[in-house]
């Protein structure tokens, strides 16, 4: 992505309420938009709106981070026996490829 998409990402996170595709949010590089918005000279306005998002976006990444391991623990408490081979997690038929 670059700067511009990243910077009306996350001022449309920051202004609006309603549910972001989850590919756009993992993709956007948090450490990368920061420094592009700094770089730039925006309003102290604008800055604040930009931060509110860059909050939203890290605790979206943060949750859905926190889903997927849950998910995995899930997965290795209740399975009796499992296999780990080759990144694949192999369970009487189930299969979960590369799940990292």
């Amino acid at each position: 992505m670059n700067s511009k998409t990243d910077v009306a990402l996350i001022y449309y996170v920051s202004t609006i309420n309603k549910r972001i595709n989850k590919n756009l949010i993992q993709r956007l590089n948090i450490n990368e938009a920061l420094n592009n918005i700094i770089e730039q000279p925006y309003a102290m306005r604008l800055y604040s709106y930009l931060l509110k998002g860059i909050v939203r976006i890290y605790l979206l990444k943060y949750k859905y981070y926190q889903n997927e391991v849950n998910a995995l623990l899930n997965v290795l408490k209740f399975k009796d026996t499992l296999i780990i081979k080759n990144k694949k997690i192999e369970d009487a038929g189930y299969i979960i490829e590369n799940y990292y």
